[in-house]
């Protein structure tokens, strides 16, 4: 039976360089990945060629996707590559030169330096297939069968953003999509002919400020599909902002699956078979939890809550000394002005609040009573009613 959808076999993990206790930062993102299979790799008993590395540091975040090339170049008996091997390699060392470039002089002297990478991963390239490869022909297999792949990176830092790329791919920022600039069938492996080229491969995507994005998106061609990138339902995921009280790696396959997946592929309209080669990403998103503010005079963070800073008044209130006011103080050269409040130009039982106005009802009530016996009293101990009461008391010992 073939696999027509994603449906029946779902992304998964596969991060070939990060362990749990380096999956944290201080920066306000989550970071998540997925990688499939493409529908017709699976049908022709091939795997997933695509790779994925990242950097998490306290400081900076940084992530690979390389997509490592299916056909050969060369005469090959096999009908497919070993070009995973390649991708694995690459992801790994180029986020390996991007840590120790961003580790020295942050994110925003990547671009300055795209020449200075590509030159670095080419040297560890010729170095690696000079050791596998003891003729031209070795090499040119290994070149070709090992080491032809895609490079699709971003970095961010507290200040600066930087995606860039050496072949095909998708990246998309706040939801957009941006155009890559890439020459079709040229890769890093191209460049080795030359020894140390002229030609700068990599392509600098986008770069800005990190306070700007909520989310970015890269990943393999697998992704390259218009029907999807337009779609509501991709287009609100990546709008979707991760709630949470840490930043770092997370598990966002659930949402993945129940907010994009699930229902695009449920949609009517979808007929063809996709991903029809493996698809690899990686999204990092804002995000999104109690907003802290740091009060004026004060080192302790408070979260800006009204309960909280209402709470927090009324215990200062009651631990507050009592202050005691003179006969003088009372006493100002200028009388002070009346503040008269919109309060008072109405009903004040209608303005006040319910617990408040419940208490200005039962004073209310307890003066009337009061008004009512001191009436009566005063009519009892009247003169008249005093004579009233002696003539009764009379004829009823007459009786």
């Amino acid at each position: 039976m073939l696999v027509k959808s994603w449906e029946q076999i779902p992304f998964a993990i596969g991060v070939n360089n990060l362990r749990e206790n380096k999956a944290i930062t201080d920066l306000p993102f989550s970071i998540s990945c997925g990688t499939q299979q493409g529908l017709e790799h699976f049908e022709n008993s091939f795997g997933n060629q695509d790779a994925i590395s990242m950097v998490i540091e306290n400081d900076f975040i940084v992530g690979i996707v390389c997509d490592g090339c299916t056909s050969s170049n060369i005469n090959s008996v096999n009908d497919f590559t070993s070009n995973q091997v390649g991708a694995n390699i690459l992801s790994k060392k180029t986020s390996s030169v991007i840590r120790s470039l961003i580790s020295a002089s942050g994110v925003k002297s990547i671009p300055e330096n795209l020449f200075n990478i590509q030159n670095v991963l080419l040297s560890y390239l010729n170095n690696l297939i000079d050791d596998l490869g003891e003729s031209i022909d070795e090499k040119e297999l290994l070149i070709n069968n090992f080491f032809t792949t895609t490079i699709i990176a971003f970095a961010v830092d507290k200040d600066d953003y930087c995606i860039f790329n050496l072949g095909d791919g998708i990246a998309i920022s706040n939801a957009i999509k941006k155009e890559l600039k890439f020459s079709s069938g040229k890769y890093l492996t191209s460049y080795l002919e030359n020894g140390r080229p002229s030609e700068l491969g990599f392509n600098l995507i986008d770069t800005g400020k990190t306070e700007t994005i909520d989310s970015l998106f890269i990943s393999s061609d697998g992704f390259d599909n218009e029907r999807l990138l337009t779609n509501k339902y991709f287009i609100d995921f990546l709008n979707k902002r991760y709630i949470g009280k840490k930043g770092g790696f997370i598990d966002g396959l659930p949402e993945f699956r129940k907010y994009f997946l699930t229902p695009y592929i449920n949609e009517k309209e979808i007929f063809d078979q996709w991903p029809k080669d493996d698809a690899t990403y990686i999204l990092i998103r804002r995000i999104t939890n109690a907003k802290i503010r740091q009060p004026e005079g004060k080192n302790e963070p408070r979260i800006e809550s009204a309960t909280d800073i209402g709470l927090k008044e009324f215990l200062q209130t009651l631990s507050a000394e009592p202050q005691i006011i003179t006969k003088e103080e009372t006493v100002s050269e200028k009388p002070a002005e009346i503040q008269v409040s919109s309060i008072s130009l109405e009903n004040p039982i209608k303005k006040a609040k319910p617990f408040a106005r419940r208490i200005s009802l039962i004073e209310a009530k307890k003066e009337r009573a009061q008004a009512i016996k001191k009436k009566n009293n005063s009519e009892i101990n009247s003169p008249t009613n005093k004579r009233i009461s002696k003539s009764r008391k009379k004829n009823h010992k007459k009786r």
